[in-house]
């Protein structure tokens, strides 16, 4: 019975570890969309705060 209860206990071991080790991979995979998504908004941000600075100039020259 011992040995019977090491080979469950091991294989539950064992399953535990991939259960881990998956969660661990969806977490980074998570982690790394979106850090790319913030990436991709802050380009936008910076494009759109250029756009706004320039109107702003245009607008200064044209009511000058």
């Amino acid at each position: 019975m011992g040995r019977i209860m090491d080979v469950l206990t091991g294989r539950r071991a064992a399953e535990d570890r991939a259960e881990r080790d998956r969660l661990s991979l969806k977490t980074d995979l998570a982690i790394d969309q979106v850090t790319a998504e913030a990436e991709a908004l802050r380009k936008k941000r910076a494009a759109l705060d250029g756009l706004i600075e320039h109107l702003k100039e245009r607008r200064r020259g044209t009511n000058a």
